[in-house]
Order: structure tokens, then sequence, then C-alpha cells
């Protein structure tokens, strides 16, 4: 590392470190010293690695951290990786990437570091899963300084600078004493029986920095004396084997120090808590129970809070829906069978959820803390005071320690890893499990009334989602993956005997609901693929139990269909939608609010597939729909919701002019309107995207997605997903504003976080790359035009064949591109061949012949006698 780049590093951003440094820090001064020459020299073109690998609890990560303390100041930034297990990892990574502001996906955290121009340290901890491929987690290039800790020896050889790596297995005797008494708060000089049965007790604990911190922690809180140490810390061992060999798997040597050293010593301390009349104490136990089955990192205090908090809310806004007439079923009588079916239904469901019946499940109780039980709650809220308390007395014995950002703690990972295992039992595992799974569930705000793709369902905070809540909700399901994998057998054999008619429903109704929750908060940070699987198993819950015809299913139809959408999966969309419609029409009729937003949302989604004679003709219907009912008029929400979208889908058929008036009429009326700052922001885009077609009021539509892209940055980051379909946009409004230069450099930045972010055949992307390549032709760059455009359809035609079909508007607008692209360069042959191709695609789109109406069938035939015109005039020339 150049001495002028460290010299110009003037304050360090970013100190992002697996846990603080303690004050009895000990031992590993040489070494301190050797790596601080080491990471601060320069190599060359070498990346500084360096790994540290040893038993768990020898002090690798606090090394880490204290070397990252001491040399602070020469580094702009330094980061962590939780390298524990691959899910851990790609959290982390997110993490990194949401501090650097770009997409918080592996490849966008790694590729901020790698372009990154000031000197970084990255600590890679706990690499100890052998299926991580580590190499795969290192920024690309020579920049950066990183530091691994594992306990596999094996990857010592990712080591390239000094010594390259370093066993960690123990302090020497002397540091390991001296730890052990300055834990334990003796005064110096120290007395002959401390040093004494110091020397004894660092040996019994092999020197382990962290058994001899929870050795020293259990001396000063006088659970044991020091001459009595020995014998407490055996009598613990010898109650940890037999729960060791009670479960049926003996250890193997490594296994049974590891435990022995380090798991033993938190019991003495969480015995006294499990064991104590103190109800700060007894809340503390219970919290510590519960943060097992949570991620270990950035467990927030807001999660406990809004855990009591947003139910009430969310039932209070489901009483209004119940209570509102617009919002009550207009059902048909279908006869006394289906009614008779649908108690039957009804009492299996009561019988799966109700607690007096659960002994005919193998099922288990569910478990709250107390402190969030409601006979504890001050005014309907957590008390703070109790809470507060519980905290601190976690803190207080080291069980937790303050995490990255204020009111979040985090749990030592072996500490938290032993609160499951010391369970015992699977049974009391499942009960805990679930009491995590309900308190992140209650935690988040259905928006039931909504169907729009663009409002699916959250009114949570989208910081608190991303950042605070995924992680816990990733771990939390894998514990119950892998509880379930132990009860499936017996669960669903003892269900198909009960009920035969519930053979099929693998859930109960609050299992699909946390699932649905759960479902949301995937699809608000971007894992569309992980909120599809979600859903469906929900949707298909749901049909089972109630049928199509019920507003449940609605609703996770509804959020499905958004998310096929944002997979490019058209097809599903659209017919999903289409059922949804037709269920509607069943359930209110056809001029109900509800039946008229399923029109208004498959619309939408019809006219991101092209189909755009269709789309225009329903949401006229929906706009004229909501106009014409008294419950919404046209100043309500769904009704300049659908104006909005008719604005949008009018400037389709080239009437732009039309369209920015839509849509301003649109904006003035939601104005006016609470919540709904992203239908603003859509709207502005929309109208941006109108005025800059029409090529009037060039400075206004800037503003307006000036507007719209800082909004977005605040709310989603630099990277988020909607972030970069807002610059998309002001590229294409740079663009039809014959700002040529300015559409192409913002494209060609947006389009590699794209493709990392969504892959090359993601129609966004694909998007993006048509209006670069139209910049391109209004640059005159025709060559390049035409090389981008054919690869353009060729990345499409792959996507195609992924999703099931090739029927989209990107592919024709491509097409329409290219013909252009030939016209402009004079290549009049090639222009009238893909004009011709381009008019057989556009009559194959749909059904009921609305190809032939799409908008740009008329502007293809024109174009096509102009080319013909041209053709001729030459042959004319060449004759003459």
């Amino acid at each position: 590392m150049p001495e002028d780049v460290l010299n110009s590093v003037k304050t360090n951003i970013h100190f992002y470190i697996p846990s603080s440094v303690v004050t009895y820090f000990k031992g590993r001064e040489a070494l301190l010293e050797e790596l601080k020459r080491e990471l601060t020299r320069p190599t060359g073109d070498v990346q500084k690695r360096f790994v540290i690998y040893g038993f768990p609890g020898s002090g690798k990560t606090q090394f880490c951290c204290k070397l990252a303390q001491n040399l602070r100041p020469l580094f702009w930034g330094i980061f962590y990786i939780d390298a524990s297990s691959r899910a851990n990892a790609e959290a982390s990574l997110c993490n990194i990437a949401i501090q650097g502001r770009v997409a918080a996906t592996k490849e966008a955290a790694k590729h901020f570091l790698a372009n990154a121009g000031l000197p970084w340290m990255l600590i890679i901890d706990n690499a100890d899963d052998e299926g991580l491929e580590l190499e795969d987690y290192f920024p690309p290039g020579e920049r950066g300084c990183i530091l691994i800790t594992t306990r596999d020896s094996d990857k010592k050889h990712l080591g390239t600078i000094g010594s390259r790596f370093c066993s960690f297995e123990r302090l020497t005797d002397n540091e390991a004493e001296e730890l052990l008494l300055t834990t334990a708060e003796e005064q110096s000089p120290y007395k002959d029986e401390a040093r004494r049965e110091a020397k004894k007790i660092s040996k019994t604990l092999h020197c382990l920095p962290l058994a001899l911190v929870l050795a020293g922690q259990t001396i000063r809180r006088r659970y044991a004396s020091w001459i009595g140490y020995l014998s407490y810390f055996k009598n613990n061992r010898q109650a940890l084997a037999r729960k060791t060999i009670k479960r049926g798997k003996a250890p193997d040597k490594h296994e049974r120090e590891r435990r022995v050293c380090v798991y033993v010593n938190f019991e003495p301390l969480l015995t006294g808590m499990e064991t104590s009349t103190d109800q700060a104490a007894s809340d503390a136990f219970e919290l510590m129970q519960l943060f097992a089955f949570l991620h270990h990192r950035n467990i927030r205090r807001d999660i406990l809070i809004k855990a009591v908090r947003n139910p009430r809310i969310e039932d209070s806004a489901s009483r209004a829906e119940q209570e509102d007439p617009n919002a009550l079923p207009q059902r048909r009588s279908k006869g006394w069978v289906d009614g008779v079916k649908q108690q039957l239904l009804r009492v299996a469901e009561q019988l799966l959820t109700n607690p007096k019946y659960s002994w005919l499940f193998i099922q288990q109780r569910t478990v709250l803390p107390a402190i969030l039980r409601p006979d504890a709650l001050v005014d309907g809220e957590v008390d703070p005071v109790r809470l507060d308390q519980a905290i601190y007395h976690l803190q207080k014995h080291s069980f937790i320690s303050p995490g990255e950002e204020p009111d979040t703690y985090t749990v030592h990972p072996l500490i938290h890893e032993w609160m499951r295992i010391r369970l015992d039992s699977p049974g009391r595992e499942a009960i805990w499990c679930e009491a995590a799974a309900i308190v992140l569930a209650k935690c988040i705000i259905l928006d039931a009334s909504s169907l729009s793709p663009e409002r699916v369902a959250m009114r949570t905070s989208r910081h608190f989602i991303s950042t605070q809540l995924l992680p816990h909700i990733r771990h939390v399901q894998d514990c119950q993956q892998s509880l379930n994998d132990k009860f499936e057998t017996v669960q669903q054999q003892t269900r198909r005997t009960l009920f035969p008619m519930l053979s099929n429903a693998s859930l109960t109704p609050p299992e699909a609901l946390r699932i649905a929750k759960f479902s949301i908060v995937y699809f608000q940070c971007g894992e569309w693929k992980v909120a599809r699987q979600l859903q469906e198993q929900v949707r298909t819950y749901v049909i089972q139990m109630r049928g199509m015809d019920h507003p449940a299913c609605h609703r996770i139809t509804a959020a499905l269909s958004a998310t096929y959408y944002h997979l490019d999966m058209f097809p599903d969309s659209i017919r999903m939608m289409r059922e949804l419609v037709a269920s509607s029409k069943r359930m209110y009729g056809d001029d109900h609010p509800q039946t008229l937003k399923a029109v208004d949302s498959l619309a939408q989604f019809l006219c991101y597939s092209g189909r755009l004679t269709e789309s225009l003709e329903l949401h006229t219907k929906a706009w004229e729909g909501f106009k014409a009912l008294k419950s919404h008029g046209p100043k309500h929400k769904d009704s300049l919701l659908a104006l909005r979208h008719l604005g949008a889908v009018k400037s389709r058929f080239f009437c732009y002019e039309e369209s920015a008036t839509l849509c301003q009429l649109a904006l003035d009326g939601l104005s006016a309107c609470n919540d709904v700052e992203d239908e603003i922001l859509f709207t502005k885009e929309d109208l941006a995207l109108a005025l800059a077609a029409e090529k009037r009021e060039a400075d206004r539509a800037i503003a307006l997605m000036d507007e719209v892209l800082e909004r977005r940055k605040i709310i989603w980051g630099e990277e988020g997903a909607y972030t970069l379909f807002a610059e998309l946009n002001y590229g294409r409004v740079e663009h039809s504003l014959g700002r040529y230069l300015a559409a192409e450099a913002r494209l060609q930045r947006l389009l590699p976080i794209g493709i990392r972010s969504v892959g090359k055949t993601h129609n966004a992307v694909i998007l993006g790359e048509m209006f670069l390549a139209r910049s391109w032709v209004g640059l005159r760059r025709y060559a390049e035009a035409e090389e981008l455009y054919k690869r353009v359809l060729l990345d499409h035609a792959e996507g195609g064949r992924q999703k099931g079909s090739d029927d989209h508007v990107q592919r024709i607008l491509a097409e329409w591109f290219l013909v252009e692209c030939y016209y402009e360069s004079g290549k009049f042959d090639e222009a009238h061949d893909a004009a011709e191709n381009l008019l057989d695609s556009l009559a194959k789109i749909g059904d009921a012949g609305y190809g032939l109406k799409h908008p740009l069938h008329g502007q293809v035939v024109k174009k096509l006698v102009e080319i013909e015109r041209r053709m001729r005039g030459d042959m004319q020339l060449e004759g003459g």
C-alpha cells in the first residue's frame, strides 16, 4: 500500500467489526506489530491476506478487532463478513452493499470494495463452513487487506503476506493467567491463592481466551470461588457430557474439548438466570431463548416493541375494512352443499388452531416471553422499564453486546448456538422457534386493501424490513426447516388419519399468514424468487381451505401476480390476474371496487407485456367504473391510480399530450391523498416521460426525474431495484430530449449494475440496452447501435425461452428500433426486411386480433411505405 495513499486517509468513514474490543484484551503483541508492518507496506499487485486459524474461543476474532482498532486511522473503511454459513456470508455482503449504498447483493458489495479508491480492510470471520468457497467472497483485484479467521487449517494457503498464517490454539501461560486475573478483577499485586488457582484454571481451560474470560466473570460474580471453580467446572462438564450422550451422538475429541472449554462456561451464568426469582433475570433468560432463533447479529429492540404494537394497528385496519360496505363481498348463493363444505372447513380450521385441541395433533404449544404477554403490557405497549432491565442484565453478563446501529444487540455465535443446544429436545426447540417466528410476523403489517403491483401489501418501514428483519426471517426459517424435517412424517400421518379432507393442507392458518408476511419482506428486498416460492405455497393452501372466491385468496393472488411480474413471468402474471378478475366478478359483481381494482391491475400487466389495445380497454373501463361509483368518484385514490395508469398506456399509443394531461390530473389529485408517496413517484415518472416524448417543458421533465431519483435513493438505496428503474427512465427522458451524450453516460454506468443485480435477460436491462443503442443512433454511431440491437434480440430470445414466452413488448420495440437504425444509416434493404418481420411479430401478439390493433402497427406500415419510396428513388438514381 503506497505511503501517499495511506497518508491520504484523513478520516475513517466505515468501521464495522465483528465485535467490540474488550478493555482487558491481552496477548499477541508480537503478531500485532508484525501485521501492522505487513498491512501498511507496499506489496505490488498482490491483495494482502492473512489467515488466523484455531479452536473456537481462542481469541481470533478479538485479535482481528484489536488490530482493526489500532489501524483504524490508516483505513478509509473497515468491514467484516460473518462466514459461519453461506446464508450469513451473503447477508454480511448485503450489509456492506447497503453501507456503500449499492444494490444489496454479493456481487455489488464485491464490486463496491474492488473499486474503492482508498485503503480498506475486510475481516472474514468464522470461515468454518466446508461447503463455502471462500475465494468467491474476495473482492477481485489487488486492492485491500483481508483478515480471515477459521477453525480450518486447510485455509492457511489463502494468506499472501508475512508468514501468511498463524495458529491461535491457545495463549501463552503468562498471557492466559493475566487475562483470567484481569477479568476476575483481582487487584495487583495478586494474592498467592489467586495466582496459584489462576495457573490451574488456565491449564484446565487450555488457555483459550473466551473460556478464560467466562471463568473470570464467574469468579467475579461469586458463582464460584478461586479454590472452588475447578470443582464447579467439572460438575458442569459432567452434566454437559450426559446431555451430549443423551442426544445419541458421542463427540469426538475436538468437539468434546470445544464444548467443555467454551460452552460449559456459559452454563453457570445461564443456570443462574434460569433459576433466579428476579424478574429482570427471568426476562433476560427468556429473551435469550427467543434470540437463539433470530440471527445473532443486529437484534433490534424495535422487533420486540413492534411485535406488540403492530398487531393492534393491523386489527384496527382489518375492522375498518370489514365495516366498509364497499369491502363486503356481494356473494351469490352456491347452494347448501357448498355451505356445508365451508362450515366443515371452518370447524377443521378451528381444531388446527385452537390450543384446546392441540392434543389431537403432534404440535407444540406456543410460548412468548413473559415481557410480551398481555398481562405484562403497560397501556397496551411493552413495559420500557422492564425491557431495559432485561436488556441491561444480558449486557452486564456479556451475553449480548451493542450492535452496529443504535438499539441493536448482537449475541456471540457460540452462546447463540449453545442456547439452542441446551434446550435438549426438539419439542422445546420447536416452542421457541415458533415464538421467534410469531414475533417476527407480528412486526409486519399487511395492507389488505391493496391489489396494485406497485404497492404489494406492505406499510412497514422499508429500512426496518430490509436491514433488520430479513436476516432474522432467514434464520428462523432455517431453524423451522430443520425441526420440520424431524416432525414431518409423524405430523402428516396424524393429519391424514384424523382429517382426510386436510391431507394436502400442510399449513395451519397462522402459519400461512406468517409465510405470507415473510414473502412480502422477501419481495420488498428484491428477493423475488424466494417470495414466489412462499406465495405459491400460501396460495395453494388458501385455495384448498377456502377456494378461489375468498378475499384471502384474492390478496395472495394479487401479491403473487406482482412477484411474477418482477420475475418477468408475464404469461403467469396475466393468467393469474385473469383468474382474479373472474373470481371478483363472481363474488362482487362487475362494478364493485374490488373487481375494478383487479381489472386495473390486469390492464397494467397487459400493458407491460405489450398487449396495449386490451390494456387500454380495461384501463378505460376501470377509470370510468371508479368515477361512476358514489363511494369513489374522480378524486378517490383508486380512481386517480386508474387515471394515472390510463395516462401511461396512452403514451404507448403515441398520444403524448393526452398522456401528460391525464398524468398531471392524477398527480394533482394524489397530492391531496395520504400514504401514497410511491404512487406519486410513479406518476411523476410517467409525466416526465410523456413531457419529454412530446418535446415540451424539458426543464420540468428533468426536474421531475431529479425529484424521483433523489427519493428512490433515500428509500431504496443507490442500487435498489426501483432506483435503477428510475435511472433507466431518466435515461429515456434524456434521449427523448435529444441529450444523447447524457443518456449514453447514464445508461453505460447503469447497465453493469443492472446485470449484476437482476441478470442480462431481465427486461429492465434489455430496455436499458435498447435506449443506449438509440442514443448511439442519435450520435450517428450506427454500427455500434446495430450490433447492440442484434445482441438485445438474442438475449431477449434466450430470456423468453427460459421464461416460457417470447411475446413481450421489449422484443417488439427492439425490432422497431432496429428498423429505425437501418433506415437512418441508409441500409434500406435491411430496413425493409426488418419491417416486414416486425409486422409478422405484431400480428402474433395476443388474441382476438389485438396485435393488428397495436399502435406500433400503423407506424411500421407508414415506415415501410417510406422505405419502399426511398428504395425506388435509389433505383431511379442508379438507372439514370
